[in-house]
């Protein structure tokens, strides 16, 4: 799944949550996250150690080797 960072803050405040959004540029709303199951091998971390997680991964669509977040618990 790919979200705009505009379509995430759409989510958070459909989620009632209170979201912040001065000073932050235009172009930067339509920056894409991608949002994927972890992979079965894992992620690594900054420090290059495998992390596993049960849920999803999101990361900036045009920059995969940026790094990820985990949305899960980590197993």
């Amino acid at each position: 799944m790919e979200l705009t960072i505009a379509e995430i803050v759409n989510l958070a405040l459909f989620a009632g949550l209170e979201v912040d959004i001065r000073g932050v540029v235009d172009d930067e709303m339509e920056s894409e996250i991608t949002i994927i199951p972890c992979p079965a091998e894992g992620i690594k971390d900054e420090d290059g150690v495998v992390q596993k997680y049960s849920g999803s991964v999101a990361y900036f669509s045009d920059y995969p080797d940026e790094g990820w977040m985990p949305l899960g618990e980590g197993i």
